[in-house]
Formats: structure tokens, sequence, C-alpha cells
């Protein structure tokens, strides 16, 4: 079963109507899927068998709040906004950075197209090259966040806002940019700017790689231990985790066994081959290299903001 759900690309306010009624006709009807999705991204239902979820009294209200998490927005309010705002139709305050935005994240996604079917030599001479235009990410996005903070869908649209994560999700090497973009948009998300599985990543990435935890648990540790062949998940530290299906229920993303069982599904479907050593190099040289410790103390306020 799905959890999460994408929007489509210019959906209608009434599209979103729609998604609710089906969910309080699916409530009514004693869907058991239903249950279980509405058992989630309801939070004050977390612990409730189905019978009794599927008992209880579901007003379009409560319809509206979970498909507005399972979009990735905490409340129907800004998941409308989110939308409105986005349409292709819609006017944007700054199109020409719309364009750019645009431009550069679609340069990016061939590069990494292209290094996911790489080896050798040349896998790490375009990776050279990955590095070096998220140093001009950074060059490019820092005058942009200091004239609008994030960008939301009414400065550059959604699929700026869209670009514009790619630009920051691909530049690793950049921890400051990643501490910065985390902080924006957290604040984005809070007035439905941006959703929700759009910045968790960010924010788990600067986490893990400066202090060694994440809040979302969203950093997928896959290993194969080679001495039994045996596979299975390596176990991250998360910071509160009695409460890490909650938070991310708030951000639309699914249930952290859900994640862990259809990661680890992926893996053995894809035949991933990382082991703990390798993990360990890997993520020591792009702490190191992007300087993440170092900005950490920087944003230590907004490290402890999250806790």
């Amino acid at each position: 079963m799905k959890f999460e759900k994408e929007l489509p690309a210019n959906p209608s306010f009434e599209y979103l109507k729609r998604e609710a009624r089906a969910m309080k006709s699916r409530h009514r009807n004693k869907d058991p899927q239903a249950a279980v999705l509405i058992g989630h991204f309801d939070i004050s239902l977390h612990g409730l068998a189905s019978d009794e979820i599927l008992s209880r009294k579901f007003s379009i209200i409560d319809a509206q709040r979970v498909v507005a998490r399972r979009f990735g927005l905490s409340s129907w309010a800004k998941l409308k906004r989110y939308v409105l705002q986005g349409a292709v139709d819609a006017s944007v305050a700054d199109p020409k950075l719309r364009q750019e935005v645009k431009a550069r994240a679609d340069e990016i996604k061939g590069l990494v197209e292209r290094i996911r079917k790489q080896s050798g030599h040349e896998k790490k001479k375009d990776l050279d090259v990955l590095y070096k235009l998220g140093r001009e990410v950074t060059l490019f996005l820092n005058p942009v966040f200091d004239r609008y903070g994030w960008p939301g869908p009414n400065v550059i649209g959604r699929d700026g806002v869209e670009a514009c994560w790619w630009l920051v999700g691909h530049s690793t090497l950049e921890g400051e940019l990643q501490f910065r973009a985390a902080e924006l948009m957290k604040k984005a998300f809070s007035c439905g700017d941006i959703p929700g599985p759009e910045f968790v990543m960010i924010i788990d990435r600067c986490l893990a790689l400066s202090v060694d935890t994440t809040l979302f648990g969203s950093i997928h540790q896959y290993s194969v231990l080679h001495d039994c062949d045996h596979k299975q998940w390596a176990r991250e530290r998360v910071l509160n985790p009695n409460e890490l299906d909650r938070r991310r229920a708030l951000v639309g993303l699914s249930p952290h066994k859900h994640f862990r069982s259809e990661m680890l599904s992926l893996g053995k479907q894809e035949g991933w081959e990382v082991d703990h050593e390798m993990d360990r190099r890997h993520r020591e040289f792009t702490a190191a290299e992007g300087g993440y410790r170092e900005a950490s103390k920087k944003y230590r306020g907004f490290i402890e903001s999250l806790a």
C-alpha cells in the first residue's frame, strides 16, 4: 500500500475536494486500507486498531486533513494554498529566476543520470564536475535566499520549487548551503510553500553528517554482511524515536517500519551492495569535504530547535 501520494502536474482545487470526498467515502464503507492511512496521518488516532478507527466519526474536515498530509502538507489550507499558487497558468513574481532554476536543475539531472550508468575513471571525472556545479549552485542560490528566503510557488512556480530542491539536494559537498536551505525550507513548510518530503531529506542529511543522528529517519543505510550473506538495514540514530512516526505523518511520510521494508525490498531487487565500512568512509568524506561539522556550529540554534 502506498502512503505518500504525489500531486499531478497541474491539479485543480476541485481535484483536491474529490480526493477528500473519496477518503470520507472509503471510511464510511469500512475500507481497511483507508483505516491504515487515516490511523497514520491523523496523529490523534495513533495506536488505535483499524476497527476502532472505522467506527469513529470521520468528518469531511478530518478527510481533508488526511489528504493534505498524504500530499506532504500539514493542513488542508496549506495544501490549497500550495496548489493554487503553483498552478501552471498562475503568474509568478520572478519568471526569469524560475527559468534559470529549472535550466540549472535539468543540467544536474542529466549529469546524475549519466553518473548512475558509469564506473571507474569516467564516473570519478563526472563526480568532480557535479561537485564543481555544487559550488556554482551555492554562489547562485545565496543571493536568491537573501532576497526571497526559500522561493515558494508564488515566486517561481511549483516546478521551480522542485527544481530548487534538486539544486540543493545534489550539492552534497556544500554543507553551509545545506544548513541554510534546511532552515529556510522548514520555515517554508510551516507556511505551505513546500511539501514535507522535499525538505526532510536535507534536514536529515545535515544532522547525519554533523551530529550523527536524524530527525525523520529518511537516510537509507542498506548493508550486506558478507560473512553470512545476510542483507539488513544499518541502524541509524534518531532523535526522540518514540515520536518518529508522529513527525513523519505531519510531513507526509509513511510509518518508518513501512519505509524500511520498502527500501529493503528495493535493495534486494536492485542488488545494492553497500557495506558498513564503505558507508562510513563515504559519510566521513562528505562530512569533511562539505564542512558539515563547521557549518553546524553556525546553525547550532537551528539544530537545537529540532530536538
